[in-house]
């Protein structure tokens, strides 16, 4: 488990790493992967999908590195109410297959600076 801080009004960048029962980065070589933090598994409140990208470099060669890159705009994270929520990222195998992959707390903490007004 792998709990998630967004401060409200930054932009945030994540870089997880997937990695099996030994420590070993698990090939995430023809896999595809979706994610999303919400209130409450069983509740329709806050809802946010975080459209993780797996890290494919060149060649393949990170695929092997279990990277997986979560990024958040600063003008979505503006939006967000403090809350603690939950988050998945589920990885699905070429026959659709998915396995929950990265899970944890969603934490959203306050922002109180504002982007400047014009005068």
């Amino acid at each position: 488990m792998t709990d998630i801080t967004v401060k409200q009004g930054e932009t945030y960048n994540a870089r997880l790493v997937l990695k099996d029962e030994n420590g070993t980065a698990i090939n995430l070589s023809g896999y595809t992967v979706s994610g999303a933090a919400k209130y409450r598994y069983n509740n329709s409140g806050f809802y946010y999908n975080l459209n993780p990208a797996i890290v494919s470099g060149t060649s393949g060669s990170s695929y092997v590195s279990g990277y997986i890159d979560v990024d958040i705009a600063s003008t979505a994270t503006a939006t967000f109410p403090v809350v603690e929520a939950n988050y998945e990222i589920k990885r699905y195998n070429s026959s659709g297959v998915a396995t929950r992959t990265l899970y944890g707390n969603f934490l959203v903490t306050p922002g109180v600076t504002r982007i400047a007004e014009s005068l």
